[in-house]
């Protein structure tokens, strides 16, 4: 029985493996947004997020040299980020709207 120690290449396969994986449920999974509207991501999430946040072209060189090993893809990224900004943006309106119902409710002290 021969014991062969890990290559190099296996590890790299076992790293782009977990790498994908956790980009695959990054993507995959639905964003939930706090009470504040602030979009609760994990690590990679928040590091992508941020960078379509920065814009496109900054999004397309972070993701560009990456897609195959974190199986990304720049538009539906960007779609992705789209949709976390839109959401924030209802989320948003509906806290002020939520806030100004809240004052209007409120007794004025008259004196």
């Amino acid at each position: 029985m021969f014991h062969h120690p890990i290559s190099l290449t296996s590890a790299a396969r076992i790293l782009a493996a977990t790498l994908l994986a956790s980009c695959r449920l990054a993507g995959a999974t639905d964003v939930v947004l706090d009470d504040s509207c602030v979009p609760q991501l994990s690590a990679a999430q928040q590091v992508i997020y941020g960078k379509a946040i920065a814009g496109t072209e900054v999004l397309r060189n972070y993701v560009w040299p990456r897609r195959f090993s974190l199986q990304l893809d720049v538009y539906e990224t960007a779609v992705w980020a789209e949709n976390i900004g839109k959401r924030r943006a209802l989320c948003l309106q509906a806290l002020a709207a939520h806030e100004a119902t809240q004052l209007a409710s409120t007794p004025t002290d008259r004196r």
